[in-house]
């Protein structure tokens, strides 16, 4: 006969944590991951310095994944290395505002025959962008600079684990403990307080 096993509800509830918290951070470092090899591929590829997107870190990752499985959905005919290029110019369109630099990225874009595919990107793109904005924008953050609300953009694959989280009646402590395995990946550029604003009002917002 099996002997079943009784678990207290503060057992299951860190079963749940370290299962949310390693599905997040998984979530991002994949997010960044995906930034470096796209970066990397259009530099090698077409010499194209674009270092600098770097900087914005797993944030370009909350965005360029989204948009890379929107790609990937067409059914398309162009390469990894065309594709990397389409995804570079857009988020250097949507993160950069170096419009010479924009403007050489464009010009490979066009060169390969691209331009249809970049156009359907960027606009994916700025629609995902201007969504999450309001988001977080209603949320009534501390801050509520434009470019401090897209610093959030790498939360935007974990929506969806947020909210199936929701429903659980997670404690201040417990929300610090998803934002300390967070800022343990050293991959965010916000503070851990703002971090967990953010992430309160968001499950907050997805209970009610």
């Amino acid at each position: 006969m099996k002997k079943s096993v009784l678990i207290t509800e503060r057992q299951r509830k860190r079963i749940i944590l370290e299962n949310v918290s390693d599905r997040i951070t998984s979530e991002i470092e994949s997010g960044y991951g995906l930034v470096k090899d796209v970066l990397s591929k259009s530099a090698k590829q077409y010499n194209l310095d674009v270092r600098f997107l770097l900087t914005w870190g797993a944030t370009i990752g909350g965005i360029i994944g989204p948009l890379n499985d929107y790609i990937t959905g067409l059914n398309h005919p162009f390469t990894d290395e065309q594709v990397c290029l389409v995804l570079t110019g857009v988020i250097a369109s949507l993160y950069y505002d170096n419009q010479k630099v924009i403007d050489k990225i464009t010009d490979t874009i066009k060169k390969e025959g691209l331009l249809s595919l970049y156009t359907k990107t960027l606009k994916k793109g700025k629609e995902l962008k201007n969504v999450f904005v309001k988001l977080i924008d209603s949320l009534n953050i501390t801050t509520h600079k434009f470019t401090n609300i897209i610093s959030y953009a790498f939360l935007i694959p974990i929506l969806s684990i947020l909210y199936n989280i929701s429903s659980e009646d997670f404690s201040s402590s417990d929300v610090n403990e998803i934002v300390k395995r967070i800022m343990a990946a050293g991959l965010v550029t916000i503070s851990s307080n703002l971090l967990k604003e953010v992430i309160t009002k968001i499950l907050n917002r997805f209970k009610s």
